[in-house]
């Protein structure tokens, strides 16, 4: 069976690496929908992105060092 040109690309492709508030995010999220088990992956994304927003520059700082690093070793 022939691949398609849009499968070929999607094996190919090299994934973005994650930034921060991805990391954070990602963290995050099963707690956030364990307490928030009637909303949506939409709605706790949201919910998960004001906590971000509401966060100090100090406390994202562990983040956006694994961002770096993970970002420095792709």
């Amino acid at each position: 069976m022939p691949l398609y040109v849009w499968d070929r690309f999607k094996v190919n492709s090299i994934k973005k690496t994650p930034n921060a508030f991805i990391l954070f995010r990602n963290e995050k999220f099963k707690t956030v929908r364990m307490s928030n088990s009637n909303c949506s992956s939409r709605e706790i994304s949201k919910i998960i992105g004001n906590m971000w927003k509401q966060m100090s520059e100090e406390n994202k700082l562990p983040y956006q060092r694994k961002a770096n690093e993970i970002k420095h070793n792709h």
